[in-house]
């Protein structure tokens, strides 16, 4: 994979309004709207057509292939279950991250009744190689521990340091990841310039960084072609039953790999510059090689829970530090 060079574009604002050109490739549940609106703001949601079934190659046991309805889904996620075991058998696993076995899925969502997504429509996705994901967002201890600075905190949060870090840049981010890959005696993936950030080796890259937009929502969906793995009270923190504010990890249901919070809490960096979505099958995808707002995905506590679905995304400027969004690492697993 060739390396992407990038330049970080630090602004004041807490978010950044949208060009009229990007809004018009704003997504459904991504609407500046709403967004800059009341916590309360909601938006309708097309229902989500099933995505079709996707057959994994039988040549690769640790390929895990997201599928449609009913016992189909089942046995999807079983199989996809038991390839991870059997991998994690063979593989060495941070503590404190789950593995995410290699597969493929179909990204985005159902074609929406008026155009409104185009930029977001479903289109199918490869994860070549399985990778490590931290179980939860990175909480504000970490952040001190690793990064060697203390961070914003959020003084409603009960139990301060075991609550999800926010105001956070893109930027910091991703430094973060770089002092976790040297405390672990690993090369770290990024080369830091200033503003600029070259990511070294791409997907093949030994270090921690963030994921990429594809083997977030990959993550996230865990072999689910719906909207979220769960009712959306009992997995995620969002603004009808979070009082306004965040909360510490993983006091909520995971979804079937482990990860916690993966919807609603906080809002996730990811690695992608935002730009509408590919009409073609993607290989690990990275997303462009320049733009002017990062993705980040999820949904939060700040918003309903229309956001805190598998395919909303949103984006803006990677110098923001904002209330709602954290991170969290990932790392290749490259024999």
């Amino acid at each position: 994979m060739p390396s992407a060079t990038d330049q970080a574009n630090p602004e004041s604002a807490a978010h950044k309004s949208m060009s009229s050109t990007f809004a018009r490739r704003t997504v459904v549940f991504l609407a500046v709207s709403c967004f800059g609106a009341s916590p309360g703001c909601k938006r309708k949601l097309p229902v989500a057509a099933d995505a079709q079934a996707l057959a994994g190659p039988a040549a690769a046991p640790a390929e895990a292939t997201a599928t449609t309805t009913g016992s189909s889904r089942l046995e999807a996620q079983i199989e996809q279950q038991q390839a991870a075991a059997a991998l994690a058998s063979k593989a060495i696993i941070s503590p404190g991250f789950v593995l995410i076995p290699a597969g493929r899925f179909s990204m985005g969502v159902a074609d929406p009744p008026d155009g409104s997504q185009n930029d977001a429509r479903y289109h199918d996705v490869s994860i070549v190689r399985p990778f490590e994901m931290s179980a939860a967002e990175t909480s504000a201890r970490h952040y001190r521990e690793i990064a060697g600075t203390s961070p914003e905190l959020d003084a409603t949060c009960s139990g301060v340091d075991d609550c999800p870090v926010a105001h956070v840049s893109w930027p910091q981010a991703v430094h973060y990841c770089n002092e976790l890959s040297k405390r672990k005696g690993i090369s770290p993936c990024y080369t830091l310039n200033g503003e600029a950030v070259v990511w070294n080796g791409g997907v093949k890259c030994r270090g921690f960084r963030l994921p990429t937009e594809a083997e977030w929502e990959y993550a996230a969906r865990a072999g689910n072609a719906g909207l979220r793995y769960g009712v959306a009270d009992a997995i995620s923190w969002f603004d009808e039953n979070a009082s306004l504010r965040v909360h510490s990890t993983k006091r909520k249901r995971p979804n079937p790999w482990g990860l916690y919070d993966m919807l609603g809490n906080l809002a996730e960096w990811v690695w992608d510059w935002h730009a509408a979505y590919p009409k073609t099958s993607q290989v690990d995808p990275v997303g462009p090689i320049g733009g002017d707002n990062r993705v980040y995905r999820g949904g939060s506590w700040r918003y309903s829970d229309f956001e805190a679905t598998f395919g909303a995304r949103s984006a803006m400027g990677p110098g923001n530090r904002v209330e709602f969004i954290g991170f969290r690492c990932v790392r290749s697993l490259v024999e």
